[in-house]
């Protein structure tokens, strides 16, 4: 069976991202929760937090903003709990509405 343990970081992750990017997001959405499992058995908050974002991100790409939120939600809250400005700024321009060209 594949190792997915290393510091700061989570293969569950990175493989919920590329599923996001392939278009995958059911597939997406299921490594997204398996990462949380893990990250939260660890108490590795700050890589959680980054794991609400990305799934928050992949569902405004999608246009359901619905099921955006949630996700949003939690890692704003995650994000200003523990510090991480930039993160927070990167959410609120991921999830902006586009600016429409001339």
């Amino acid at each position: 069976p594949a190792d997915f343990r290393f510091p700061m970081t989570d293969a569950r992750l990175a493989l919920g991202r590329l599923c996001a990017l392939a278009g995958r997001s059911e597939e997406a959405s299921g490594w997204f929760d398996a990462a949380r499992s893990v990250l939260d058995s660890q108490g590795a908050r700050p890589l959680r937090a980054v794991v609400d974002h990305d799934e928050a991100v992949m569902h405004r790409r999608l246009g359901d903003r619905e099921a955006a939120a949630p996700f949003a939600a939690a890692a704003a809250s995650a994000f200003d709990g523990l510090g991480m400005v930039g993160w927070t700024r990167r959410l609120a321009r991921s999830l902006a509405p586009p600016v429409p060209t001339a």
